[in-house]
């Protein structure tokens, strides 16, 4: 190398002394020598130019310089990944995590899931690409999953469990290609200065801890708090599951909803359907119900029995409830309430258990005297009517006298000893328990109102009384005539 140097050297020199002479002939010798004076001096300069170029350039190639100045190092395994299309979620998540400065400064082998594969993931999971990223403890340990401490390129794979940074293993196969876990190595051995990159076609996931860890951690209580969500209590549960927004309101209203929450309790849960059906019956509105506390309290407690009952511990029969009265537990077919039926058993929360059921259990009415008497139809009327509106009532009975000529709406007992005439109603609920051997007082009004020729005393022609159809007067509107005939004897 030193002789070639030296040969261009003097090849230099050789020609720069015949460009000179060429370019002087003709001019006089003092200008000429002056020429070649100053034409050898730029020779000089030229040569040693040379010269030092060509020792520096050997002198380099025995040190191994050049390789350094032509050659670029390796990116590192963040780089690599931003660099390279189809990983902008992994960079964006590495980010979103803080793992960028670990993931330079180690060496790691790393399982890097394409963008395809992170779309795929956050659908099955229900999420977006931010709400992943915004979880930065979840996005931390799926991350870790996929990273190996050291360089294991692909002709190290050995099949079996490898341990991840995030602290549980992997499973390599090499039975079809590269599996790790459940996913596919479809590019493999994608180098990088500290280490190298192995692209999935999916996302690993870390597995749930097992109940060993669960264990292990009962000795850290605060560990375990973090780690193992407390389950909804009754309120919560109802709250978050759709289709009992009324029966949630309704709590609320009755100022129920701490006690629910401490306690222990089986709630049998009306749905909002159920709901609907029952106010549609009782001819009230959600507001009108929610309005009443006192009767609301008292049907939403015979909703309620103490402790938690669930389904397979349910037995025919009758059970108290909080509200004081029983409920009566039917098998025979499916799981019934009273007349209503559990279409949902053993919705689990914190404090207890749900049971969903298909209408709404109503109390039976406090009639001390005429408890053992009151037939099933009497107790539903009381029912319906406790839930009437009076003044509502007052309306439709002046309606009702001037429409069709009510003329006896006011009469009174032919005797003490006699049935009343036709619908005699004001002072009826005084009397009619007494008149009609069999029938309570809500019996005898309601079929008075019904039908005016249903009671007729001897010598009297029958259809003396105007007839009341359905058509003219539905039955909602008789349960609240009936709440204000009763407030005529208070």
């Amino acid at each position: 190398m030193k002789n070639r140097s030296v040969l261009l050297t003097g090849m230099l020199v050789f020609i720069l002394v015949l460009v000179t002479a060429c370019g002087t002939a003709g001019t006089p010798p003092y200008e000429a020598t002056a020429a070649a004076v100053e034409a050898q001096n730029q020779a000089d300069i030229i040569i040693a130019d040379a010269e030092a170029t060509a020792s520096a350039i050997v002198a380099a190639a025995g040190n191994g310089e050049v390789v350094q100045e032509v050659t670029e190092e390796p990116a590192d395994l963040v780089d690599v990944a931003a660099n390279t299309e189809g990983f902008s979620t992994l960079v964006a998540a590495v980010q979103a995590a803080g793992l960028e400065e670990t993931l330079r400064d180690g060496e790691f082998t790393v399982f890097a899931p394409t963008d395809d594969a992170f779309a795929t993931a956050l659908d099955a999971l229900g999420l977006t690409a931010e709400e992943l990223l915004a979880d930065t403890e979840t996005l931390t340990s799926i991350l870790l999953y996929h990273v190996v401490e050291g360089t294991v390129t692909s002709d190290m794979l050995e099949a079996g469990d490898v341990m991840t940074v995030n602290g549980a293993p992997v499973t390599i196969s090499l039975e079809d290609g590269v599996m790790v876990n459940d996913v596919t190595v479809v590019t493999a051995d994608v180098e990088a200065s500290n280490g190298v990159i192995h692209v999935i076609d999916g996302v690993l996931l870390p597995p749930v801890e097992e109940p060993e860890a669960v264990e292990e951690a009962t000795t850290e209580p605060e560990a375990v708090q973090e780690v193992t969500e407390e389950p909804a209590d009754l309120v919560d549960v109802a709250a978050n599951t759709e289709g009992f927004s009324t029966l949630v309101a309704a709590v609320q209203a009755a100022g129920l909803e701490e006690t629910l929450r401490d306690g222990e309790f089986t709630v049998f849960a009306p749905t909002d359907d159920a709901f609907a059906t029952a106010l549609d019956a009782l001819g009230l509105t959600a507001e009108e119900l929610l309005a009443d506390t006192e009767t609301l309290t008292s049907i939403l407690l015979y909703h309620v029995v103490e402790g938690t009952v669930t389904s397979d511990m349910l037995e025919a029969g009758d059970v108290m409830t909080v509200n004081g009265a029983p409920v009566t537990i039917s098998l025979e077919d499916g799981v019934m309430v009273n007349d209503v039926t559990v279409v949902t058993a053993d919705v689990e929360a914190s404090n207890g258990v749900i049971h969903v059921i298909d209408g709404v259990l109503l109390p039976p009415v406090e009639e001390p005297e005429m408890a053992e008497e009151v037939s099933s139809e009497e107790s539903l009327l009381m029912t319906f009517v406790d839930f009437a509106d009076a003044e509502r009532g007052e309306e439709l009975f002046a309606e009702m006298k001037a429409e069709v000529g009510f003329a006896c709406s006011t009469c009174h007992l032919v005797d003490t000893e006699t049935q009343l005439i036709g619908p005699g109603l004001l002072n009826v609920y005084d009397h009619a328990g007494d008149r009609v051997e069999g029938e309570g007082a809500y019996e005898y009004i309601y079929t008075s109102i019904r039908n005016s020729q249903a009671y007729i005393v001897d010598g009297y022609a029958a259809g003396l009384m105007p007839v009341y159809t359905e058509e003219l007067l539905p039955d909602e509107d008789i349960y609240h005539i009936m709440a204000y005939l009763l407030t005529l004897g208070e």
